[in-house]
């Protein structure tokens, strides 16, 4: 598992909102319309809080789970009624049955085999409730082959901060990374990153390429502001070999896209909707 304390603070008021923004709809229609006011939920991988905000605001019981203490440092500013625990999603337990789990942002592709998402998706099952509903997104081989192409892909340019995302993946051993390059203006003072009009029109989309080159050479042009450079691997697994698994963990198992409409293809992630059916599941099983 990958340690995300480095990017916290970035990721808290960056990429944090714009995915929650991006997929509250998907979960709003694959989970939450389907359970009972003030249900319990699970978020799995819960990172800065996000998606746990809104939750709690229409009423849910939420709990979210993460291996990264700064991230949940961030989550109990973002979203304070939620009840917070430093775990391992392969290995975890609560202290009664949930309605929903929400496995968010494409988490568990930092999951490095499908042994190891067996394993995620046991401990799901065993929190869920019978009928309850397992919701997660992830990047998958066909996806990450036709965008992971190492090149800047994403990236902001603001006043005392500055950051790139870089993805590469290797189609033949099926792993890659994703590389977080993070600025931060030095307290006093430092060369400056531009005026706040030139900033304001770099985040237009038609600037975007104009932003990736100035960001790609960032560090050139700013020597005196402190950089970081964090590689965060990750692992493309098979969505057959995914939906197999969840199968013999004891969910019926729908795959779809965050619109809902049409087939998962190299230009979407993959959304899978699980139901916790009433057998049991392996784990219980052998127990």
């Amino acid at each position: 598992m990958t340690d995300y304390d480095a990017w916290a603070w970035l990721y808290d008021r960056t990429l944090g909102p714009e995915y929650r923004d991006r997929k509250m709809g998907f979960l709003d229609r694959a989970l939450l319309a389907d359970l009972p006011p003030g249900a319990r939920v699970l978020d799995l991988c819960c990172g800065t809080g996000q998606m746990m905000a809104p939750m709690i605001g229409r009423g849910f019981q939420v709990t979210g789970i993460d291996m990264s203490p700064e991230m949940l440092r961030h989550a109990a500013q973002t979203a304070p009624g939620a009840h917070l625990m430093e775990g391992d999603a392969r290995d975890f337990r609560l202290d009664g049955p949930v309605a929903g789990v929400v496995c968010a942002s494409a988490s568990l592709n930092h999951i490095a085999s499908l042994d190891d998402l067996e394993r995620v998706f046991l401990s799901v099952n065993r929190a869920l409730e019978v009928g309850g509903i397992f919701v997660f997104d992830i990047n998958h081989p066909a996806q990450m082959t036709r965008h992971w192409l190492n090149r800047p892909a994403a990236g902001e340019i603001a006043r005392d901060y500055a950051w790139l995302i870089t993805p590469r993946y290797d189609p033949m051993k099926a792993t890659g990374a994703f590389r977080v390059d993070m600025w931060r203006r030095p307290e006093k003072g430092g060369s400056s990153p531009g005026t706040a009009i030139r900033r304001l029109l770099l985040t237009r989309p038609l600037m975007r390429q104009k932003r990736l080159a100035l960001l790609e050479r960032f560090g050139k042009d700013h020597p005196d502001w402190d950089h970081r450079g964090v590689d965060y691997p990750v692992h493309g697994h098979d969505l057959g070999g995914v939906d197999t698994r969840l199968r013999n963990c004891g969910f019926d198992v729908r795959l779809e896209t965050f619109s809902g409409a049409g087939k998962v293809d190299a230009d979407s992630a993959a959304c899978f909707v699980c139901r916790k059916r009433a057998v049991p599941a392996l784990a219980e099983a052998a127990e």
